[in-house]
């Protein structure tokens, strides 16, 4: 497999090598295109002031705007980590809880597949949630948080209380988009956050 990390982050392509896989230096030879962690997405691209807490990187968002195009066009296979797992639901027309708690740990935390149940260990850098469109579908959820915050109509805080999931794979199929919050390139290529990531890859992506 040839990938193309977005900003050629060490630790992505370091994580992609370790796994036999090639990184290359043109989105012109890649067979998928892997968005990476940073700061929160711009909230003004799903129509919402910005939290308090947000921090957001315009420069950042452009420049993963024009790459996401270029992945439109030529109907190249996407894959986000985190903060491009953020950016990747926002453009397939998501939204994202601006502030939640219980997520911004370290170490980790159980992560369940929607449809096995199967528990997985994940680690947990976020202070943010997705809430996918319509046509994402809920991969992977958690039950960590006990407050979501978003930004209302008027600019107040909005806060969610109650039992609802933790989002934290989506898929959206017609794109090709795989949206994955955890961070697996912290972890070692043994730890089973890192290999469910290629696991959903090769079974979601078909990319082996």
């Amino acid at each position: 497999m040839k990938v193309f990390v977005e900003g050629s982050l060490k630790t992505y392509e370091d994580m992609f090598k370790e796994r036999g896989h090639i990184c290359v230096s043109t989105v012109e030879e890649a067979d998928v295109i892997q968005f990476v962690g940073g700061a929160d997405v711009d909230s003004r691209l799903y129509g919402e002031d910005e939290h308090p807490q947000a921090s957001c990187n315009l420069v950042t968002d452009r420049e993963s705007q024009y790459l996401y195009r270029y992945a439109i066009i030529r109907t190249v296979p996407c894959i986000g980590i985190c903060r491009g797992a953020q950016f990747l639901n926002v453009m397939n027309g998501g939204k994202m809880y601006q502030h939640v708690d219980g997520h911004a740990i370290h170490g980790t935390h159980s992560m369940f597949e929607d449809w096995t149940k199967r528990e997985i260990q994940v680690s947990s850098t976020h202070h943010q949630m997705m809430i996918p469109a319509a046509e994402g579908q809920v991969i992977a959820w958690a039950d960590e948080s006990s407050c979501k915050e978003s930004v209302g109509p008027d600019g107040s805080i909005v806060k969610y209380k109650g039992t609802d999931r933790d989002v934290e794979v989506v898929f959206y199929e017609e794109a090709k988009d795989l949206c994955f919050q955890p961070h697996p390139e912290m972890l070692t290529k043994e730890h089973e956050c890192q290999e469910y990531f290629f696991e959903l890859l090769e079974r979601l992506l078909g990319l082996t």
